[in-house]
């Protein structure tokens, strides 16, 4: 799933300094920071779209009823509380947690507790670790005094938080101001976690997403305990040992914590899974043997224990934790706890279940497919819930529309109506309301009516000539079309399939064999059934003929000149000539033999005509008109004078090109020490040579270029050296 992006310091910021005193709702600024947030009151929490939710902790569905999944379930759903149920009469008014000690669930008959009094943030984080946990556990913590690395916080979150452990870390907001927070931590991936955090007045749950590297950047170190603590329950994931582990990256484990025992009398129910699904009659005694015992009479019992609130797997393997867990049943219940359910343990585990019922969650189980119908065909929805009592109505918006409409006599879980046009593009869904006016309504799904199947453009007959390319097109209406041309050359009796040409419009370069071809097209919908458009014929001219004349064109000077030719025809050739402008005569252009040809014409081409001489496999010669090339004699430095050294008393030359028409030069210089230019009297040619002094040494050149128009152009600026001798490899001494 791809994850939002979010500032956690900004989060942590708003959850804790802003929430916990009230000022602000955590919806709006959830919202205008782009927050991923799934928010319910905690007291209703099991309305929440538990698909939803699972999707955003990166739960499979086959995790459904495993551990982690379950767990998170537990943390989400199950505590049946309201706010005026919670310990510590200050918590619906500040939420500051002045007194708060403990939280009672009376849907479960559950108390937990804790030594000292806590903030709201604390006290959920405790009970959610307690009471899915059901441990006390131990504080696994970063270095004393640090604040620790990304790989560190990451390691430490990635090697011991399992589902509903308790985190606390202590950290600055974007002002500066130092505070501390707890969240339950949920699921996690490569860069980032999940978490579960109370915020705001009446307990209000959120879920959020946090990138490792953001947590990091804002802990702060705590003194005289680590900056990131963890409520370990069981010393790392799956119960690993992790005393190396935590000396290779400094990490110390207190075993002393200062979380005191749960206050529960046992395990209470949980929603799933369904023990219907592997229930079956007593008919053995099940207990742990060397096979061990296996088959779904052991899975049922599972099953019960583990919606009876027992940490188990529900394998089907009577193992070693089944034993366990069945004499943790046996030692709750007054039983003998000898591991084995034999027939007084059997009916004590059943009617402890039936004792115990779970109260049945609104939740939508199955949503209503979208579908896609011909004109007049039937269109059949369906959705199905969990719940009590159970009421259903369906709302329709059609294509176009602004708002839903009730359905009337749409009442029931399903419906089936045939469809017509107006259809096409609809949107329903349903309302599903149980016996306590509590409703959910399903996702939207939308009825597509597809258009009648049929041909509404055909193939047009096409001339074309040799070399040229033509298309050929067919329109259809209808659902999932797909479409094979097939042609029929002259002088064929049958028809081919034409390989790879499966689009409505094909495009293609005939040679003289498709002249008189036929094509047409073959058109298949989504339900299988084809239609044949007409044959469309395709004659190709191949007649020695110039389609195309080459066209006079004007460059600047230094551009590139293109001409060319189109002509159609069977095995051409091409030869293009020129004339200058002061030639009598045309003079073959060497090497120029493509159909197209590009140059890079100078002064000397202004005005000059060309033409092409065309030849087909016959022989048969045809030449096209003249075009005339002209030649725009722009202004421009072509070479710019370079910077030289030179020996006392040897000559200099300093050269500068350029194109133009009646171009004329000046050269001008600056000896050291004087701030402005001076004209070289003389010195008018493209090259000047002169026998350097002395006082050369060090003085810049540069000449300036005037074309017949008047418009001047400046070179570069070159630098002489003079020196007074070569040294023995012959470079200048000085």
């Amino acid at each position: 799933m791809k994850k939002i992006m979010i500032s956690f310091v900004v989060v942590i910021a708003m959850l804790t300094a802003l929430l916990q005193s009230g000022a602000f709702s955590v919806d709006a600024h959830a919202e205008s920071l782009g927050l991923r947030s799934y928010n319910g009151w905690f007291s209703n929490a099991k309305a929440v779209n538990k698909s939803q939710i699972r999707k955003v902790c990166n739960l499979a569905k086959s995790q459904t009823d495993s551990k982690v999944g379950q767990r998170v379930d537990d943390i989400l759903f199950k505590a049946t509380y309201k706010p005026s149920d919670i310990g510590g009469k200050d918590w619906v008014k500040d939420n500051r947690g002045s007194g708060i000690k403990s939280v009672y669930d009376p849907g479960l008959g559950t108390t937990v507790k804790w030594n000292s009094s806590a903030w709201g943030c604390y006290s959920y984080a405790m009970y959610v670790s307690k009471y899915v946990r059901g441990s006390t556990g131990s504080i696994i913590s970063t270095d004393k005094g640090v604040v620790p690395s990304v790989s560190k916080v990451k390691w430490l979150l990635q090697t011991y938080a399992d589902p509903g452990e308790h985190i606390r870390y202590y950290y600055k907001t974007p002002s500066g101001s130092k505070t501390v927070h707890s969240v339950a931590y949920l699921a996690g991936d490569s860069e980032g976690f999940y978490f579960a955090s109370e915020s705001g007045n009446y307990l209000k749950i959120t879920i959020h997403y946090c990138k490792f590297t953001t947590l990091q950047k804002m802990l702060r170190v705590k003194s005289g305990q680590g900056s990131l603590l963890l409520y370990d329950t069981n010393g790392g994931k799956d119960k690993k040992g992790a005393t190396a582990s935590v000396k290779n990256h400094s990490v110390k484990n207190n075993a002393n914590s200062s979380v005191s025992s749960q206050s529960v009398s046992g395990p209470k129910p949980r929603y799933t899974p369904d023990t219907s699904a592997y229930k079956v009659s007593y008919s053995r005694v099940l207990k742990k043997t060397s096979g061990p015992m296996k088959g779904d009479d052991v899975k049922y019992m599972q099953a019960c224990l583990y919606y009876l609130g027992y940490d188990i797997d529900v394998d089907g393997v009577y193992g070693s934790g089944t034993a366990a867990t069945v004499k943790q049943f046996q030692s709750n219940n007054s039983m003998s706890a000898d591991g084995v359910i034999g027939p007084s343990t059997w009916p004590a585990i059943e009617k402890a279940v039936k004792d115990n019922p779970a109260t049945a969650s609104l939740t939508i189980k199955t949503q209503p497919k979208s579908v896609t119908v011909a004109p007049g065909g039937t269109v059949k929805c369906s959705v199905s819930a969990s719940g009590s009592k159970l009421s259903y109505q369906w709302y329709y918006k059609k294509s176009g529309e602004s708002g839903w409409t009730k359905w009337k006599g749409h009442t029931s879980s399903s419906f089936s109506e045939t469809a017509d046009s107006t259809w096409n593009g609809m949107a329903v869904y349903c309302k599903v309301t149980d016996g306590s006016g509590k409703s959910v309504n399903s996702k939207n799904a939308v009825v597509t009516v597809s258009k009648e199947f049929k041909i509404t453009d055909q193939p047009k007959n096409t001339t074309v000539n040799l070399g040229e390319s033509v298309s050929v097109s067919v329109k259809a209406q209808g659902t999932g079309l797909s479409y094979q041309w097939y042609y029929k050359k002259a002088g064929s009796s049958s028809w081919s399939k034409w390989a790879s040409r499966t689009h409505a419009s094909e495009a293609f370069t005939p040679d003289e064999s498709w002249n008189g071809a036929q094509l047409y097209c073959k058109v298949k919908d989504s339900s299988g059934k084809t239609l044949d458009s007409n044959a469309a014929v395709i004659k190709v001219n191949s007649e020695l003929k110039i389609t195309e004349q080459p066209k006079n064109t004007t460059v600047n000077l230094g551009e590139d000149a293109s001409v060319w030719v189109k002509v159609q025809g069977k095995g051409l050739s091409y030869q293009w000539y020129y004339r200058r402008t002061d030639e009598p005569a045309w003079s073959k252009w060497v090497g120029r033999t493509n159909a197209k040809e590009t140059v890079t014409p100078n002064l000397s081409w202004d005005g000059i005509q060309v033409y092409c001489k065309v030849k087909d496999s016959s022989g048969k010669i045809c030449n096209s008109s003249f075009a005339v090339i002209k030649v725009n004699p722009v202004l421009c430095i072509t070479e710019q004078p370079r910077s030289r050294t030179v020996v006392l008393g040897d000559a200099l030359t300093v050269s500068v090109k350029a194109e133009g028409k009646g171009l004329r030069y000046q050269w001008y210089y600056r000896k050291v020490g004087n701030s402005s230019w001076t004209e070289w009297n003389g010195r008018v040619n493209a090259s000047e040579t002169v026998v350097p002094n002395e006082t050369w040494n060090g003085m810049q050149l540069y000449c300036r270029v005037k074309d017949s128009s008047g418009k001047t152009v400046s070179s570069s600026v070159a630098y002489i050296r003079v020196c007074p001798e070569l040294d023995s490899d012959n470079s200048p001494r000085g």
